[in-house]
């Protein structure tokens, strides 16, 4: 019984490891690959009672898996105009995460894209001690336009969710805010 299963093994593992060479997750037309690798700036206007500067300025770094898909890596650290309760001080907003876009029609010169951002955060003041661990969603839509070889443009609409505010006279909402968030990726695209 041992023998003819083992010769049954050895004979059908040609079968196995070339089977559906042409159609699988990573072979033929549709495989996943990547077709990119990037980094950029970003752009992000928050609405004004949150923020003492509404435009807040940040990098990310990329890979662009397939032509349709991206996989961002994000940070976003700013200071925010709301007070510790009893202080002076101002509570700083963190994040860092990760971005998965998908962009259909990609070949064509302007093409949508839809976002969407997940992150662990905190809302902090390392002076006085306060750190709160914060949930950042962000999902956006919009345009994005193949500048140039090395260049592509996005103007994305969203709206930052963040959960888990537990700090006196704050909430969530407090905090969750509508952007206008303008991208650009420099590097290699390739098919």
């Amino acid at each position: 019984m041992k023998k003819s299963l083992a010769l049954f093994l050895v004979l059908s593992l040609p079968a196995i490891f070339f089977a559906q060479s042409d159609n699988t997750l990573f072979g033929g037309p549709n495989k996943l690959k990547i077709t990119g690798v990037f980094g950029g700036v970003s752009l992000t206007y928050l609405e004004q009672d949150l923020f003492d500067d509404p435009i807040d300025r940040n990098g990310f770094w990329g890979l662009e898996i397939s032509n349709n898909f991206d996989v961002i890596f994000r940070r976003f650290s700013r200071p925010t105009d709301k007070f510790v309760f009893g202080t002076n001080e101002t509570l700083e907003l963190k994040s860092r995460g990760v971005e998965f876009g998908f962009r259909p029609f990609e070949r064509n010169v302007i093409h949508p894209s839809f976002n969407l951002y997940l992150a662990k955060g905190r809302l902090e003041n390392r002076e006085i001690g306060i750190r709160d661990n914060v949930l950042f969603v962000q999902p956006k839509a919009g345009l994005e336009i193949n500048t140039l070889g090395f260049m592509k443009t996005s103007l994305l609409v969203g709206y930052n969710v963040i959960d888990g505010v537990d700090l006196i006279n704050y909430n969530n909402n407090n905090f969750s805010r509508m952007t206008l968030e303008l991208n650009m990726k420099f590097g290699g695209f390739w098919n």
